[in-house]
């Protein structure tokens, strides 16, 4: 028997790999053999059928795989020993250091304060006890000139551990921040140092993204234009916390996260410029593809959605360079693999399972139900029903609810979102210019935040 889209037998045995090794060790070893086993007499079997036996024998290697990278992360010796102590005091005074990955200034409480998310970190001093983790979360009530990403700061802080979920459903913010490798929370008190080089193209992109935001507010309104914020931006606090809220209850929260709709938007209009338009080749299209839509990505706050559209769109073009068919659940295993490398914990949130399955389902269920029979007259709501039929059980296990409407609500409300996300970027780059311009330009994507509300 040939192996059929053998990445997303890769990704499977990655993703069980780590789900095994967090329940038990004994039965992921027990499982391991028997891959092992199965994949040996499989390799044998595709070598008599004339498919490279090596597809087969390289199975267990990603469920190894898989078991190393969650374990690694999980039983970190410093994150280990700093959880027990902060489990007893709560919080902890102490020196944080790291280089500065990202800047944030959001108006909470009527000021506006600063979030830094630091990389490479070090916790403690000479003169109590040093522990390294890859990342934190510093929040500042206000940033110093020159606090820029690329910097190396230390500071004194509070340091705490994130929040974990006290009840079903509820937000678990340990595990959020975790998944993306941020380990603790810290309140800053004061600054002792800032020093090395700047990063020119995220200082750059944060002040891009600050113009954007200001030039919605003027052309839409507060809060229009906050919502036009968060929906082309991926600033969700724009919206309100309230709106966020109702959004998500309604089954539409996906609209506030930046996709594979906004990348798209953005990179395959790249593609399609230097193709058809300069007539330009395709690798030069490829790589102003990916170029632009890796540039958004970064822009929008790299979110899990935005990361997965990056990776398939840059896929999508390297196959169109050197002449393959492009295949969408291949596509989508391959970037699930390469993120889950990077942050095993992913695998267990709400956002990576919800974006990775919508595609899955419409790269596998999809194609199914178009093959089996129905009257064609149906086949529009196929790709509906296909995601709702995968994202169901995850919206059911992570927030303990099922919005039984929401897949006749998808079916208006996404065809929609087309007109707001491509007049919504429009007034990022102009609004502020032609703020009276585009208030009526802006106009429809307006009513249509009013139709979702």
């Amino acid at each position: 028997m040939l192996i059929k889209r053998p990445l997303l037998w890769y990704a499977g045995a990655y993703a069980l790999g780590e789900v095994l090794a967090l329940q038990s060790r004994g039965l992921g070893l027990a499982i391991l053999c028997g891959l092992a086993a199965g994949a040996a007499a499989a390799g044998w079997k595709a070598a008599k059928s004339g498919q490279s036996r090596w597809i087969w024998l390289v199975l267990p290697f990603f469920f190894v795989f898989g078991i190393i990278r969650i374990r690694g992360e999980e039983s970190l010796p410093a994150i280990a020993s700093l959880d027990r102590k902060l489990e007893k005091t709560g919080s902890l005074e102490t020196v944080v250091s790291g280089n500065v990955a990202r800047v944030e200034i959001r108006e909470a409480e009527g000021e506006e304060k600063g979030r830094l998310y630091l990389s490479e970190c070090m916790i403690g001093t000479k003169e109590t006890e040093y522990y390294h983790v890859d990342g934190i979360l510093a929040l500042f009530d206000e940033l110093p000139a020159g606090m820029e990403e690329g910097k190396h700061i230390v500071a004194n802080v509070r340091l705490f551990s994130m929040e974990e979920a006290g009840n079903p459903g509820q937000f678990d913010s340990r595990g959020y921040y975790r998944s993306q490798g941020i380990y603790y929370m810290a309140k800053g008190r004061d600054y002792l140092e800032i020093s090395g080089e700047t990063d020119y193209l995220r200082k750059w992109l944060r002040l891009l993204r600050q113009y954007f935001s200001e030039n919605l507010l003027k052309a839409a309104g507060e809060k229009e234009g906050g919502m036009l914020c968060a929906m082309v931006l991926g600033e969700k606090w724009a919206a309100g916390a309230d709106t966020v809220s109702l959004y998500t209850e309604s089954g539409i929260g996906h609209l506030l996260a930046i996709s594979g709709l906004h990348i798209s938007l953005v990179g395959m209009g790249i593609y399609r410029l230097i193709r058809k338009c300069l007539k330009g080749p395709y690798f030069l299209a490829a790589l102003g593809c990916g170029g632009i839509s890796f540039v958004y990505y970064l822009l929008s706050g790299e979110g899990t959605s935005a990361g997965r559209a990056f990776f398939m769109l840059t896929v999508y073009g390297m196959g169109q360079s050197v002449g393959r068919q492009y295949d969408l659940a291949s596509s989508a295993a391959l970037s699930a693999l390469f993120m889950l490398v990077r942050h095993p914990f992913l695998l267990f949130q709400s956002g990576f399972l919800l974006s990775f399955g919508s595609v899955l389902s419409l790269g596998i269920l999809y194609p199914a139900f178009c093959k089996a029979g129905f009257p064609k007259i149906f086949r529009f709501f196929f790709p509906g029903i296909a995601i709702q039929l995968v994202t169901f059980p995850v919206q059911a296990y992570f927030f303990y609810r099922l919005p039984v409407y929401s897949l006749f609500l998808n079916l208006v409300v996404v065809p929609l979102f087309t007109v707001v996300a491509f007049l919504g970027m429009a007034g990022a780059w102009f609004g502020g210019v032609f703020p009276g311009i585009f208030s009526v330009v802006l106009f429809p994507a307006r009513k249509i935040q009013w139709l979702y509300g």
